[in-house]
């Protein structure tokens, strides 16, 4: 049996290479936004007994969920979906913007200066995130490959 070699790597017929910022991003996404938030989340429910707050285990099932959904939309988007592109821009949007809202909150409250100076650092870092993912995914080249056919 002879087997060929695939030329086309990286490309859906009649298109150009992918744009290398997609797999970037979009392997940053599973991993960042989808893959460790739901590690984090199995922890946190195997740990429940143990937590004092009652509010976590909920909080981090939505979590494993929202990272659920980004790694399926960062693997159609790596495919070349535009509805995947739409969906995952949506959903990592949402969980920066969430990280974001709760370091915000956890640096206005009454906690020691290192842990308000680390949780400002790290909202300030999630709305950098969100720029670098709405710049990206939003430019013109960007979406004129994806609406390619």
């Amino acid at each position: 049996m002879i087997q060929t070699v695939n030329s086309n790597r990286g490309r859906r017929a009649g298109r150009g290479p992918r744009p290398r910022g997609v797999r970037v991003l979009a392997i940053c996404a599973a991993i960042f936004a989808g893959v460790l938030p739901i590690i984090s989340a199995v922890v946190i429910f195997a740990a429940r007994n143990q937590l004092a707050t009652s509010g976590t285990v909920p909080t981090s099932l939505l979590s494993a969920a929202l990272g659920v959904g980004i790694v399926g939309a960062a693997v159609a988007t790596w495919r070349g979906s535009n509805t995947g592109r739409i969906v995952l821009l949506a959903l990592v949007v949402t969980f920066y913007v969430l990280l974001a809202w709760s370091n915000w909150t956890a640096a206005s409250s009454s906690v020691p200066e290192a842990i308000q100076r680390r949780s400002m650092f790290t909202a300030g870092r999630s709305l950098l995130w969100i720029l670098l993912y709405l710049w990206y995914f939003l430019r013109p080249t960007t979406v004129a490959w994806y609406r390619q056919p």
